[in-house]
């Protein structure tokens, strides 16, 4: 620090934030055990999948084009991951309920936020299902042979 100069109390965005606790209201909140923080993630998970199955059955029972169906079950799945990801960003999703568990801003204290949770839920939901195409896709040999994706591609004028 160059002299004159006085160091502020506020931390950097981008720095990690130097205790495990944080203040929320003038109350200090200790860091939760990982345990309880994944326990938390599994009774969401859980609960997501539950009202997806849910959706699909009452689908499946109620509407005879099992095309229609696996729209409903995606946009289904969609919306249970929202609206789990808006409890979490805005108060607390059921498992962190059960968990005795809260996500709050390091610095600040505040709550998550919609955006963020939302966003955070239907990245961590729609994950498992990219991750299943890929290896679905890699052990079946991609249609390597059909489609040529082993072949090496070349940017070329239009012209010939």
């Amino acid at each position: 620090m160059t002299p004159g100069m006085h160091q502020t109390s506020t931390p950097s965005r981008h720095a990690a934030p130097e205790q495990d606790v944080v203040s929320r209201h003038g109350r200090p909140h200790s860091m939760a055990p990982s345990g309880y923080r994944w326990a938390a993630r599994l009774i969401d998970g859980g609960l997501v999948a539950i009202v997806t199955m849910v959706w699909t059955a009452v689908g499946l029972i109620s509407i005879d084009d099992p095309g229609v169906v696996i729209v409903l079950t995606v946009l289904g799945y969609l919306a249970s991951l929202v609206f789990f990801g808006v409890l979490y960003g805005c108060m607390a999703s059921p498992g962190q309920a059960m968990a005795g568990v809260v996500s709050l801003r390091a610095w600040t204290g505040r709550r998550v936020g919609v955006w963020r949770g939302a966003w955070r839920y239907i990245g961590a939901g729609l994950l498992p299902l990219w991750v299943i195409l890929f290896l679905v896709d890699a052990f079946s040999n991609g249609g390597a042979a059909d489609v040529g994706y082993s072949e090496p591609v070349r940017v070329v004028f239009r012209r010939a």
